[in-house]
């Protein structure tokens, strides 16, 4: 309830019928702009908390192909920040210690992208 933007704040204090349940699920949204828009919703349509709530909800689940293209994103960062990370200032014993676990990364990695992408070719024909 504290998150909630001084506007709808100040709109229930002259407007007291508005249930408690409704304003955590706006006081819920991450943007100022969300909450007004959304309180402004329930206002004109006397929005049910079920129906704030899928408001809230993004509509579609994202489809397999988006959420490989977002871990393709996301490995593409990591790859950029593996590459400008500075080993010379590192001990022996320092760069040592990690390598078993970057190995056993780097090999599910490896195992799981293989699937992705045989997953993504289309099939052979004999």
């Amino acid at each position: 309830m504290n998150r909630l933007t001084q506007e709808v704040r100040d709109d229930c204090r002259s407007n007291p019928k508005c249930p408690r349940q409704i304003l955590v699920e706006i006081a819920r949204k991450k943007q100022d702009r969300s909450m007004i828009s959304l309180y402004s919703k329930y206002k004109e349509s006397g929005l049910t908390t079920g129906e704030i709530r899928k408001e809230r909800q993004p509509h579609e689940p994202k489809t397999e192909l988006e959420i490989v293209k977002g871990a393709a994103k996301n490995l593409n960062i990591r790859k950029t920040r593996i590459l400008s990370l500075e080993l010379t200032a590192l001990s022996g014993e320092e760069k040592s210690r990690p390598t078993g676990e970057i190995d056993q990364l780097s090999q599910q990695l490896t195992g799981r992208l293989n699937e992705i992408i045989s997953r993504l070719q289309p099939p052979q024909l004999a």
